[in-house]
Protein backbone atom coordinates (compact mmCIF):
# COMPACT_ATOMS: atom_id res chain seq x y z
CA UNK A 1 0.00 0.00 0.00
CA UNK A 2 1.25 3.47 -0.84
CA UNK A 3 1.93 5.56 2.23
CA UNK A 4 0.38 9.02 2.15
CA UNK A 5 1.24 11.46 4.93
CA UNK A 6 -1.71 12.42 7.18
CA UNK A 7 -3.85 9.57 5.90
CA UNK A 8 -5.99 7.97 8.60
CA UNK A 9 -7.82 4.65 8.29
CA UNK A 10 -10.97 3.44 10.05
CA UNK A 11 -13.06 0.27 9.72
CA UNK A 12 -16.11 0.54 7.50
CA UNK A 13 -19.22 0.18 9.68
CA UNK A 14 -20.85 -3.17 8.98
CA UNK A 15 -17.64 -4.48 7.40
CA UNK A 16 -15.30 -4.42 10.40
CA UNK A 17 -12.49 -6.91 9.90
CA UNK A 18 -13.10 -6.92 6.15
CA UNK A 19 -12.52 -3.37 4.87
CA UNK A 20 -11.12 -0.02 5.98
CA UNK A 21 -11.55 3.44 4.47
CA UNK A 22 -9.25 6.44 4.66
CA UNK A 23 -9.92 10.13 5.24
CA UNK A 24 -8.55 10.62 1.70
CA UNK A 25 -11.25 8.44 0.16
CA UNK A 26 -9.32 5.23 -0.41
CA UNK A 27 -10.79 1.83 0.42
CA UNK A 28 -8.75 -1.26 1.30
CA UNK A 29 -9.65 -4.86 1.93
CA UNK A 30 -7.96 -6.54 4.90
CA UNK A 31 -6.09 -9.84 5.01
CA UNK A 32 -8.57 -12.63 5.68
CA UNK A 33 -9.19 -16.31 5.44
CA UNK A 34 -12.06 -17.22 3.12
CA UNK A 35 -13.70 -20.64 3.55
CA UNK A 36 -14.10 -22.67 0.39
CA UNK A 37 -16.06 -25.93 -0.16
CA UNK A 38 -13.48 -28.31 1.25
CA UNK A 39 -10.76 -25.93 2.44
CA UNK A 40 -10.00 -22.26 2.92
CA UNK A 41 -7.96 -19.61 1.18
CA UNK A 42 -5.88 -16.76 2.61
CA UNK A 43 -6.49 -13.50 0.78
CA UNK A 44 -4.12 -10.57 1.13
CA UNK A 45 -5.60 -7.15 1.70
CA UNK A 46 -5.28 -4.61 -1.07
CA UNK A 47 -6.44 -1.20 -2.20
CA UNK A 48 -9.69 -1.46 -4.10
CA UNK A 49 -9.89 0.10 -7.54
CA UNK A 50 -12.94 2.35 -7.60
CA UNK A 51 -15.41 2.34 -10.48
CA UNK A 52 -16.95 5.54 -11.78
CA UNK A 53 -20.71 5.20 -11.86
CA UNK A 54 -23.69 7.47 -12.44
CA UNK A 55 -22.99 11.21 -12.16
CA UNK A 56 -19.25 10.66 -11.67
CA UNK A 57 -19.39 9.12 -8.19
CA UNK A 58 -16.76 6.55 -7.24
CA UNK A 59 -18.04 3.18 -6.04
CA UNK A 60 -16.51 -0.04 -4.80
CA UNK A 61 -17.89 -3.54 -4.47
CA UNK A 62 -17.75 -4.87 -0.91
CA UNK A 63 -18.36 -8.48 0.00
CA UNK A 64 -18.97 -10.21 3.29
CA UNK A 65 -19.74 -13.89 3.24
CA UNK A 66 -21.75 -14.52 0.10
CA UNK A 67 -23.27 -11.00 0.01
CA UNK A 68 -21.85 -8.39 -2.36
CA UNK A 69 -22.92 -4.75 -2.32
CA UNK A 70 -22.05 -1.76 -4.47
CA UNK A 71 -21.19 1.21 -2.19
CA UNK A 72 -20.36 4.84 -2.90
CA UNK A 73 -17.01 5.85 -1.43
CA UNK A 74 -18.21 9.25 -0.20
CA UNK A 75 -20.82 7.58 1.99
CA UNK A 76 -18.30 5.06 3.32
CA UNK A 77 -15.95 7.89 4.33
CA UNK A 78 -18.70 9.80 6.15
CA UNK A 79 -20.10 6.71 7.88
CA UNK A 80 -16.64 5.74 9.17
CA UNK A 81 -15.36 9.17 10.22
CA UNK A 82 -18.56 11.10 11.11
CA UNK A 83 -21.19 8.45 11.81
CA UNK A 84 -24.39 7.20 10.21
CA UNK A 85 -26.40 9.43 7.92
CA UNK A 86 -29.10 11.28 9.88
CA UNK A 87 -32.65 10.61 8.68
CA UNK A 88 -33.55 12.87 5.77
CA UNK A 89 -29.94 13.86 5.09
CA UNK A 90 -27.61 13.07 2.22
CA UNK A 91 -23.93 13.42 1.39
CA UNK A 92 -22.72 16.82 0.22
CA UNK A 93 -19.55 17.32 -1.84
CA UNK A 94 -18.55 20.78 -0.62
CA UNK A 95 -16.38 21.59 -3.62
CA UNK A 96 -18.85 20.18 -6.17
CA UNK A 97 -16.48 17.50 -7.47
CA UNK A 98 -18.29 14.15 -7.21
CA UNK A 99 -15.15 12.01 -7.21
CA UNK A 100 -13.32 14.05 -4.53
CA UNK A 101 -13.98 11.77 -1.56
CA UNK A 102 -11.64 13.37 0.96
CA UNK A 103 -13.24 13.83 4.37
CA UNK A 104 -12.57 17.60 4.27
CA UNK A 105 -14.81 17.78 1.19
CA UNK A 106 -17.73 15.76 2.59
CA UNK A 107 -20.55 16.55 4.98
CA UNK A 108 -24.00 15.21 5.80
CA UNK A 109 -26.60 17.80 4.85
CA UNK A 110 -30.21 18.36 3.96
CA UNK A 111 -31.44 17.98 0.37
CA UNK A 112 -31.91 21.77 0.34
CA UNK A 113 -28.26 22.35 1.33
CA UNK A 114 -27.15 19.88 -1.34
CA UNK A 115 -29.28 21.68 -3.96
CA UNK A 116 -27.74 25.01 -2.90
CA UNK A 117 -24.27 23.48 -3.31
CA UNK A 118 -25.16 22.32 -6.83
CA UNK A 119 -26.45 25.79 -7.64
CA UNK A 120 -23.30 27.42 -6.28
CA UNK A 121 -21.07 25.11 -8.32
CA UNK A 122 -23.04 25.63 -11.54
CA UNK A 123 -24.24 22.03 -11.80
CA UNK A 124 -27.90 22.91 -12.33
CA UNK A 125 -29.04 23.09 -15.94
CA UNK A 126 -31.52 25.90 -16.45
CA UNK A 127 -33.45 27.35 -19.33
CA UNK A 128 -32.06 26.76 -22.77
CA UNK A 129 -29.07 24.87 -21.30
CA UNK A 130 -31.46 22.08 -20.26
CA UNK A 131 -31.86 19.39 -22.90
CA UNK A 132 -35.66 19.37 -22.74
CA UNK A 133 -36.12 23.14 -22.95
CA UNK A 134 -38.81 24.21 -25.39
CA UNK A 135 -37.78 27.86 -25.46
CA UNK A 136 -34.66 29.97 -25.70
CA UNK A 137 -33.91 32.68 -23.15
CA UNK A 138 -34.84 35.31 -25.77
CA UNK A 139 -38.21 33.66 -26.42
CA UNK A 140 -39.00 33.74 -22.69
CA UNK A 141 -38.18 37.45 -22.56
CA UNK A 142 -40.42 37.95 -25.60
CA UNK A 143 -43.27 35.93 -23.99
CA UNK A 144 -42.98 38.09 -20.87
CA UNK A 145 -43.26 41.24 -22.98
CA UNK A 146 -46.88 40.27 -23.78
CA UNK A 147 -47.91 40.10 -20.10
CA UNK A 148 -50.87 42.47 -19.65
CA UNK A 149 -51.06 43.14 -23.40
CA UNK A 150 -52.27 39.81 -24.79
CA UNK A 151 -54.12 36.91 -23.22
CA UNK A 152 -52.15 33.89 -22.16
CA UNK A 153 -54.14 31.81 -24.64
CA UNK A 154 -53.21 34.11 -27.55
CA UNK A 155 -49.52 34.06 -26.61
CA UNK A 156 -49.67 30.27 -26.16
CA UNK A 157 -50.96 29.91 -29.74
CA UNK A 158 -48.06 32.02 -31.01
CA UNK A 159 -45.57 29.63 -29.41
CA UNK A 160 -47.51 26.39 -29.91
CA UNK A 161 -47.80 25.72 -26.19
CA UNK A 162 -50.49 25.80 -23.50
CA UNK A 163 -51.75 28.90 -21.73
CA UNK A 164 -50.64 27.41 -18.38
CA UNK A 165 -47.03 27.33 -19.63
CA UNK A 166 -47.31 31.01 -20.55
CA UNK A 167 -48.88 31.85 -17.17
CA UNK A 168 -46.06 30.02 -15.34
CA UNK A 169 -43.50 32.06 -17.30
CA UNK A 170 -45.36 35.30 -16.55
CA UNK A 171 -45.67 34.46 -12.82
CA UNK A 172 -42.01 33.35 -12.74
CA UNK A 173 -42.95 29.88 -11.54
CA UNK A 174 -40.78 28.68 -14.40
CA UNK A 175 -37.77 30.39 -15.93
CA UNK A 176 -37.14 32.22 -12.64
CA UNK A 177 -33.52 32.84 -13.54
CA UNK A 178 -34.49 35.17 -16.43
Amino acid sequence: MDYIEHEEWLPIPGYEGFYIVSNLGRVMSLDRNVPLRASSKNIRGQLLKPMIKKHGYYRVMLSKGDKRTDQTIHQLVLKAFVGPCPVGYQCRHLNGIPNDNRLVNLKWGTPKENAMDKERHGHVLRGEDHGFSRFTNQEVIYIRSFNGIQSATAVAKMFNTSHSVVLNIWKRKSWKHI
